[in-house]
């Protein structure tokens, strides 16, 4: 645990890929395109872990906003995972996995995607 929770923290799940045996044999994929006419196939072969984080309020809360933390609401919420990467038609597929009953809020619309990330590990040469 990252220490002692503190008025205003939140302890959530954080949900990445696992280190897994499979993995020194196979790449991490998840096909963006339907694999029905594939005996046997996989849609995906990612293996998830999590742990527990705390989250610290690093800034007062704005007494307009809601004050029930952790109660299920019917507005948009951030996907799962931290970083997902697919290409446009595959986009719609994960949705649908990412954001459960809610296709009549992107169906049939545009968008724009956004790809952002940040490098696990950098080379600084001198």
């Amino acid at each position: 645990m990252a220490g002692e929770m503190k008025d205003g923290d939140l302890e959530i799940q954080m949900a990445y890929l696992a280190r897994n045996e499979l993995y020194s044999k196979k790449k991490p994929y998840s096909a963006d395109f339907l694999l029905n006419d594939i005996i046997g196939a996989e849609q995906s072969n990612h293996k998830f872990d999590s742990t527990t984080v705390i989250v610290r309020n690093v800034r007062r809360r704005d007494p307009a906003f809601h004050k029930d933390i952790g109660k299920k609401v019917t507005y948009a919420q951030p996907a799962a995972l931290p970083l997902s990467d697919y290409n446009v038609e595959g986009l719609f597929l994960r949705m649908t996995q990412f954001f459960p009953g809610q296709e009549k809020f992107y169906k049939d619309k545009e968008f724009d995607l956004l790809k952002s990330g940040i490098p696990m590990k950098t080379s600084v040469s001198s």
